[in-house]
């Protein structure tokens, strides 16, 4: 559950229905893969553009819900669904 709620917290800007003004969308995406992160799990500090587009469309093609997406090393993260 930890893993889903922080993913959500990352991508809600993307996906929560709000209505971004031209550019937006890259700006927030470039100031969140600047940051440091206590990611839920893990020792890396950050989330690169293309993980953080990745939840987006895993969130979207299941059904608005987070769920287990694979990493980047092909395995499953087994998180709760929100």
């Amino acid at each position: 559950m930890k893993v889903a709620t922080f993913r959500f917290g990352v991508i809600g800007d993307f996906v929560t229905g709000t209505l971004l003004a031209y550019g937006e969308k890259e700006r927030l995406l470039t100031e969140k893969a600047a940051r440091a992160y206590e990611i839920p799990g893990s020792l890396q500090t950050r989330i690169s553009r293309p993980t953080m587009l990745s939840w987006v469309t895993a969130y979207r093609k299941g059904g608005y819900r987070i769920v287990s997406v694979p990493n980047a090393w092909g395995s499953q993260c087994h998180c709760s669904v929100i």
